[in-house]
């Protein structure tokens, strides 16, 4: 079975974890890869190296807006 990707992108690591656990605690742990970074810097270079199929950012975080990786994500679907 091929996994579904997710990446998370938040500053808030408590929020990270939330997710991690809380997913943890379900069989789709078994069916996803679930990718967590702290910035649009680290999105943009976990981007790179795989396509994920979900990408869910936070739109307030310090140094670059979460709409500035939203633009990069379209930019990759074009391809």
């Amino acid at each position: 079975m091929i996994k579904k990707s997710i990446l998370v992108v938040d500053d808030e690591t408590s929020y990270l974890s939330s997710i991690e656990r809380g997913l943890r605690r379900t069989d789709i742990w078994k069916e996803i890869y679930l990718k967590c970074v702290t910035s649009v810097d680290k999105a943009v270079k976990e981007l790179n190296l795989l396509k994920f199929d979900i990408v869910l950012v936070d739109l307030n975080m310090p140094g670059k807006h979460g709409r500035e990786l939203i633009e990069v994500v379209q930019k990759y679907e074009i391809k």
